[in-house]
């Protein structure tokens, strides 16, 4: 590795739970398709959405809306964006028929009949009229509606008899991140084109059953949850199913659960050296009760790790750092500038951490200038080669290197921390950032 001694960031993500943050949501579940046949899974997606939205601090209004025709539909939208007016994030998740006509997105009320081409603009809100309205610092559309187009042969029936061309093709069409407004995330249950499954006989989708399960990790952030949905979505359909997530939020991480991370460490920073004083006393965790004697078993792998911990692995690994507390009550790691290195800072941020400050949960990214080469073909031919790590452009055009961990141990955690700052160094290298 050629850039011991980088500047390196460690940081204990947690949000505190007094915050007085305003947070709203409308929920909209449609299944009793008046033209079309009933879909089984929007109100039971939408009610579990709008609970577990509920838990989290967001304010959804009335409770979720349920078979909203195309007047109620407007309104409810017309009435969300009063709501969301100066509110820190404001989501919308729609759960029901979306489509897409001549490569723009609808929303479909369940009185929707679309027997016309002109039917379209009428009968139907369009995505971007709903993105429009939202108007919150933060604004998060969730889509569970990328599911066949029942109404696609009788537009493009009419469309014949009329001798216009109009192409519906299958799920929603590609949402041009540039054309977000800054601030907004736009997810959906698949990939542009494609088909979401609608959950056969289970109660959920299978994408709001995996939303359901990533919502409330604490101290999880936003993007890093919606790539966890997507792997989760991606592994229980045996790769058929692919969710995506455009975005163009902040550079700063957007938390929906608070972590139930304490305060870890107290320490001090020190030019290129590290230095770490006795972590703060916390009171234990509740554990299960005294089991009586029995057979000894092999202990499993210990999991989670500590601000501490990870800061002597990373020791371990050739880097100066030092803690520092941090605002949040969690630690942060600095070392001087180099101007010998690829990165001008590297993050580990630990969540899904208990009161212990132990951390099952790691990301660790870092970024540098590019000085030559085409970022985005090598990116894209960078992202199919390797499989631990996952590289981007961000909205500054510098090139960002991630990795994820999770249910993190010593020991795994000390092999992929090796393998992500080779291929860091690799990746640096070859766009000229030494």
């Amino acid at each position: 590795m050629g850039w011991i001694g980088s500047l390196l960031l460690l940081t204990v993500l947690a949000v505190p739970t007094t915050a007085a943050a305003q947070r709203v949501a409308l929920v909209i579940g449609n299944a009793a398709y008046e033209h079309a046949t009933p879909l089984r899974n929007p109100h039971n997606d939408a009610q579990a959405m709008a609970a577990a939205l509920q838990r989290l601090g967001f304010d959804t209004g009335d409770g979720p809306v349920l078979d909203t025709t195309g007047d109620g539909l407007r309104a409810a939208v017309r009435l969300f964006r009063d709501r969301s007016r100066g509110a820190e994030i404001a989501l919308v998740f729609f759960a029901g028929h979306a489509i897409q006509v001549n490569n723009v997105n609808y929303l479909v009320p369940v009185d929707g009949a679309l027997h016309d081409p002109g039917d379209v603009a009428v009968e139907t809100l369009g995505l971007d009229a709903v993105l429009a309205q939202m108007r919150g610092s933060v604004n998060l559309m969730i889509l569970d509606a990328c599911r066949d187009n029942p109404f696609g042969a009788r537009l493009a029936a009419a469309s014949q008899q009329l001798g216009r061309s109009l192409a519906t093709g299958r799920g929603l069409a590609r949402i041009d991140g540039r054309t977000l407004a800054g601030g907004s995330l736009v997810a959906m249950a698949a990939a542009a084109n494609a088909v979401a499954d609608d959950g056969g006989g289970a109660a959920n989708s299978p994408y709001t059953a995996a939303l359901l399960q990533h919502l409330e990790t604490p101290g999880l952030p936003v993007s890093l949850m919606f790539r966890r949905v997507r792997e989760t979505v991606e592994l229980r359909s045996n790769g058929q199913q692919q969710p995506e997530a455009i975005d163009r939020l902040p550079a700063r991480p957007i938390y929906l659960a608070p972590s139930a991370a304490e305060p870890v460490a107290v320490a001090q920073a020190e030019s290129r050296g590290f230095q770490i004083v006795p972590e703060a006393a916390s009171p234990p965790a509740p554990g299960p009760a005294p089991v009586p004697p029995g057979p000894i078993a092999p202990a499993a792998p210990a999991v989670g790790l500590t601000a501490k911990q990870m800061a002597t692995l990373l020791l371990q690994l050739g880097l100066s750092v030092a803690l520092e507390g941090d605002d949040r009550g969690g630690t942060k790691v600095y070392v001087g500038d180099d101007p010998d290195l690829p990165a001008s800072e590297l993050h580990v941020d630990l969540f899904d951490c208990d009161a212990r400050g132990v951390c099952r949960d790691a990301l660790v990214w870092a970024w540098f200038t590019p000085q030559y080469g085409d970022p985005l073909l090598e990116l894209n031919e960078w992202n199919a080669a390797h499989r631990w790590t996952r590289t981007y452009l961000d909205d500054d055009d510098d090139v960002r290197l991630e990795i994820d961990f999770r249910d993190v141990s010593s020991e795994g955690m000390a092999w992929l921390l090796e393998t992500y700052l080779d291929q860091l160094a690799e990746l640096a290298e070859q766009f000229g950032a030494y």
